[in-house]
């Protein structure tokens, strides 16, 4: 192959969203005036066969994800970093040593899914959202855990772990990005967020 060449093109249903007027977010609406100007955006309207089709399993799609998994008799908080404010459920000081236990829960339950690890570490960006008491769907799981996320079970040592540990904190405490933050699963450490060089 000698060259490629190609454009940006983003199919949206005019009927129902405006591109330039849908969201009242300044970045977003500066965003999508720049697709526009470059011809990215294209209007669609959808085809009523094909509608008619997809209808019968948009309807399986929603039944399925309306089926109740669990009864969660408390909600459980989610922040990324100890302490934030993120969370509608648990205040700053009911998370300041532990975090929230959304993450918590999820890497103890990826722990239990791949049985011959130690240990499991996971980025706080990872989990999306708080869990509410009452009844839990699968379409709260996905919206939980909305990535298409892979398990890798690695051969590590107790160093390399330490310094994953640091990278990711030092990134979630003093870079760019809380959602580094990680949390654990058969693991426990201490944070010094003061200290910007080896935090763990």
């Amino acid at each position: 192959m000698e060259s490629c060449k190609g454009t940006i093109k983003i199919p949206y249903d005019e009927t129902v969203y405006q591109p330039k007027e849908s969201l009242d977010d300044t970045f977003i609406n500066g965003f999508n005036y720049y697709l526009d100007g470059i011809e990215a955006l294209v209007p669609m309207i959808p085809d009523s066969d094909s509608a008619t089709l997809l209808a019968v399993f948009q309807a399986e799609v929603d039944k399925f994800g309306s089926s109740v998994i669990a009864t969660v008799p408390k909600g459980m908080c989610h922040v990324r970093i100890p302490g934030d404010s993120r969370s509608t459920i648990c205040t700053p000081e009911e998370t300041k040593d532990q975090g929230g236990g959304v993450c918590n829960l999820v890497a103890k339950a990826y722990l239990h899914e791949i049985p011959n690890a130690d240990v499991v570490i996971l980025n706080s960006g990872g989990c999306r959202v708080e869990i509410q008491s009452g009844d839990y769907t699968v379409n709260d799981a996905v919206t939980l855990l909305p990535f298409s996320d892979s398990l890798w079970a690695l051969q590590v040592t107790g160093a390399e772990i330490v310094q994953v540990l640091n990278e990711a904190t030092k990134n979630a405490l003093f870079g760019d990005s809380t959602g580094a933050y990680p949390y654990a699963a058969g693991l426990r450490y201490l944070v010094d967020a003061n200290n910007k060089d080896t935090p763990v």
